[in-house]
């Protein structure tokens, strides 16, 4: 590990409040893989000033974003889903016909997703999902006095968007990826 990943880390960690799962039946080679193809079939960033250093180096646009429809949610659910991982996959019985029903989680709203993982790693009895957002915190401490960065208009209203949603109800079963999402593109390839 560089110091780029080392940077990207602490910047998830201490600037956006990230929290860091382990999902225990992923195969880490199959997600490595899946990430790695979506890099390699990225376009080049457009000259943008308003980038960071790391992102200028190794950053790509591997499809254009939607809070509502493709983003760091669906992508790591797909994620997943390539490594062979069944968390999203659930099941319960009818109570009037007593016939057991499979239906697979699906998340379009990352916040979702993270109340998702975060019930899953309460659940002893299951151990597929462990929270190891404070082994992280401890093995990338921060190098200086964490300060929140203040919010551009766009990203509160994303947020704001993403919060609404989350609090209207738990998964579908249905991602807006599928629709191509609703709020439109937050920036368009070249």
């Amino acid at each position: 590990m560089d110091e780029d990943a080392r940077e990207y880390y602490r910047d998830q960690l201490y600037q956006r409040a990230a929290r860091v799962f382990l999902v225990n039946d992923a195969d880490i080679e199959k997600t490595r893989r899946f990430f790695e193809e979506l890099w390699h079939a990225g376009k080049a960033l457009t000259k943008d000033t308003h980038i960071r250093d790391t992102t200028r180096r190794r950053g790509k646009v591997i499809d254009v974003y939607d809070v509502t429809g493709s983003n760091c949610a669906t992508h790591s659910v797909s994620g997943l889903r390539a490594s062979g991982s069944k968390i999203f996959e659930t099941y319960y019985t009818s109570l009037t016909t007593q016939i057991p029903i499979a239906r697979k989680e699906n998340f379009t709203i990352p916040i979702s997703m993270q109340h998702f993982l975060i019930e899953k790693s309460k659940n002893s009895f299951s151990m597929d999902v462990h929270e190891m957002t404070k082994n992280f915190i401890n093995h990338f401490p921060s190098l200086k006095n964490p300060t929140l960065k203040k919010s551009s208009t766009k990203e509160e209203i994303e947020s704001f968007a993403a919060q609404t949603s989350s609090a209207l109800g738990s998964s579908t079963g249905y991602s807006g990826g599928t629709t191509g999402g609703s709020l439109g593109a937050s920036y368009e390839l070249e």
